[in-house]
């Protein structure tokens, strides 16, 4: 067993996706993002290191 937490997933960065990520990020977690509309994810993206899924296969 390992001693590294899991990655928090956030799905969804409106106004207030997009402040949980950062709070999670000042607290020190690992975050996975997605938002349906990706460039709702840039401004968090940029910010700090956050990993975003690739996109699904339809």
């Amino acid at each position: 067993m390992t001693s590294d937490p899991a990655p928090i997933s956030v799905i969804g960065l409106g106004p207030m996706g997009q402040t949980m990520t950062r709070c999670l990020l000042k607290a020190g977690h690992e975050v996975v993002v997605w938002n349906r509309t990706p460039s709702r994810a840039e401004g968090v993206v940029a910010e700090a290191p956050v990993s975003r899924p690739p996109p699904a296969r339809r």
